[in-house]
């Protein structure tokens, strides 16, 4: 349980700096994403600083195209500095590495409508 609201329940990939779990909003009661940066990095102040302005800045985002954020926050996990997470909406869609592997990616027709910003967002699951 992160700060007591978001159940982690699966991880849905890592990157370089960050894991992106599938959590449960106890609050709200819906599915979101959340994204954990590494605690090896939040000793850093400056990336500290940069991971909560970025995440201030995505929240004022509305566009179809773009996750929504809706929370920011730093969990206190042991001795360790406190470690950032952004909560995202969830989407439910293949990743740009299975359509890849699919080769479906690779016909212009599907690429434009992968990257046309005019394309709305795959269906939502429905808030429970």
């Amino acid at each position: 349980m992160l700060d007591g609201r978001y159940r982690l329940l699966d991880r849905l990939g890592a990157g370089g700096m960050s894991v992106i779990w599938r959590a449960h909003d106890e609050v709200l009661g819906r599915d979101v994403a959340v994204k954990l940066l590494s605690p090896e990095l939040a000793a850093d102040p400056q990336l500290l600083h940069r991971i909560r302005a970025e995440a201030r800045s995505a929240a004022r985002l509305r566009h179809p195209n773009i996750v929504e954020v809706y929370d920011y926050g730093e969990s206190a996990g042991g001795d360790g500095p406190p470690v950032p997470y952004v909560v995202m909406e969830v989407v439910e869609c293949r990743s740009l590495a299975q359509l890849l592997n699919a080769g479906r990616a690779a016909v212009p027709g599907h690429t434009v409508r992968l990257t046309h910003p005019g394309r709305p967002k795959p269906e939502r699951n429905p808030a429970v």
